[in-house]
C-alpha cells in the first residue's frame, strides 16, 4: 500500500509526533476507508487530527474535513458526509481568488464555455491559492459523482463544469483531477441521453489520462465506462462497445513495468450480464474477454467497478441510492 510506505518513511525521518505526519496519515486513513476497514481508518484519522491540533494549518484542516466526509459517505452516513464536505468547501473557498471563484460559478451552466475572466488573479497566485483551487475542484468533482450516482445528472454536470472552469481559468493542470472531472461529465451526458457529447467527453478523458498515466488503470476504467455508454447508445451493434472493453482489458492484461494493474473482470462481468439480457445480443466475444481476465487477483476496488458500470437510472430505490452513494464516494480510478 503506497500510503503506508510513505507514512513509514516519513515517520522514520520525522518521528512519531511530528505534525508533518498528518497528511500521510490522512491519505492512509482514506485508502483504508475505501477498503471498508472503517475502525482502522478511524484510528488513523484521529491520530492525524491530534497532530494537526498541535500545529494548525487551515488548508490541511480543510482536507481532513473533506476526507472525513468521504469516510462518512463510505459508511452511508450521508447527512454527516454532506455537512463535512460543505464545511470543507467553505474553508477552501477562502483561499481561492475571488475572480476565479466568480468565473467558475458563472461558467457553471451546462452549455457554457469556460471563461478566462479570472486569469488576472492567476498571475499573482500563491501556493495557498493553488492548493485552495485544487481542493475546491476536488470537492466539486466528488459532489458531482454523488449527484450522478443519485440520478441527478443535470446537477452533476453543473458541478463538474464548475470544477473544470475553475481549473482552466486558473491555468493549473491538476492532472489527477481534470481527467476525472471530464469523465464524470461524460457519465452525466450519457445519463441524460446526450450520447454524442458523452462520446466526446470520454475521448477527452482518455486523452488526459494518457498524458499522465499512459496505459494504466485510470485509462482502462474510462474505456470500460465509455464501452458501457456505447452499449447503451446502440443496443444491437456491440462492436464499438467491444473495442473499448478490449482496449481496457489489454491495459490490465499487459500493464507497464510497475506494480500490477487492478482487475477489470467485474466491469466485464457487469457488461456481460447486460448483454445476455438484450434480445439478439451475441456476447460470445465479450465472454472470452471476461474469462481471459479471470486470473487477475481481486481487490477491494471491485465494488467500484461494478457500481461504475451499472446502467444509470433516474429512479432508484432507497437501498440502491445508498449503495450508489457508498460506491460513488470511492471514485473508480
Amino acid at each position: 500500500m503506497p500510503s503506508a510506505i510513505a507514512l513509514a518513511v516519513q515517520q522514520r525521518l520525522l518521528g512519531p509526533t511530528n505534525p508533518g505526519l498528518a497528511m500521510p496519515l490522512m491519505h492512509l486513513a482514506l485508502q483504508v476507508s475505501n477498503q471498508r476497514r472503517f475502525t482502522e481508518a478511524d484510528g488513523f484519522f484521529a491520530r492525524a487530527a491530534a497532530l494537526l491540533a498541535t500545529a494548525p494549518d487551515p488548508l490541511i484542516a480543510a482536507r481532513l474535513e473533506f476526507y472525513l466526509g468521504v469516510h462518512a459517505a463510505n459508511q452511508l452516513k450521508i447527512a454527516e458526509a454532506t455537512d463535512r464536505v460543505r464545511s470543507a468547501e467553505r474553508r477552501y473557498e477562502t483561499f481561492v481568488p475571488p475572480g476565479l471563484l466568480a468565473a467558475a460559478r458563472r461558467g457553471a451552466g451546462v452549455s457554457s464555455r469556460p471563461t478566462t475572466s479570472g486569469s488576472y488573479d492567476s498571475l499573482f497566485m500563491d501556493p495557498n491559492s493553488e492548493n485552495g483551487i485544487v481542493g475546491l475542484s476536488s470537492i466539486w468533482r466528488f459532489q458531482a459523482v454523488l449527484a450522478y450516482n443519485d440520478g441527478r445528472f443535470d446537477q452533476s454536470k453543473q458541478l463538474g463544469q464548475q470544477a473544470k472552469t475553475l481549473l482552466e481559468s486558473s491555468g493549473l493542470t491538476a492532472p489527477g483531477i481534470l481527467p476525472r472531472v471530464v469523465r464524470v461529465a461524460a457519465m452525466s451526458d450519457a445519463g441524460t441521453g446526450a450520447f454524442a457529447d458523452a462520446t466526446k467527453a470520454f475521448a477527452e478523458s482518455v486523452r488526459l489520462f494518457d498524458q499522465v498515466t499512459p496505459n494504466e488503470r485510470p485509462v482502462a476504467v474510462t474505456l470500460f465506462l465509455a464501452g458501457r455508454q456505447a452499449q447503451a447508445e446502440n443496443k444491437r451493434d456491440h462492436e464499438r462497445a467491444l473495442s473499448r472493453y478490449r482496449r481496457g482489458a489489454k491495459i490490465l492484461r499487459d500493464p507497464p513495468p510497475r506494480p500490477a494493474g487492478k482487475p477489470g473482470d467485474a466491469v466485464h462481468g457487469s457488461a456481460l450480464r447486460r448483454s445476455r439480457a438484450q434480445p439478439g445480443a451475441s456476447p460470445g466475444a465479450l465472454r472470452r474477454d471476461v474469462r481471459s481476465l479471470a486470473a487477475h487477483p481481486k481487490r477491494p476496488h471491485g465494488a467500484i467497478y461494478r457500481q461504475g458500470c451499472r446502467p444509470a437510472r433516474r429512479r432508484r430505490s432507497a437501498r440502491q441510492r445508498d449503495a450508489a452513494r457508498a460506491a460513488g464516494s470511492r471514485d473508480p480510478a
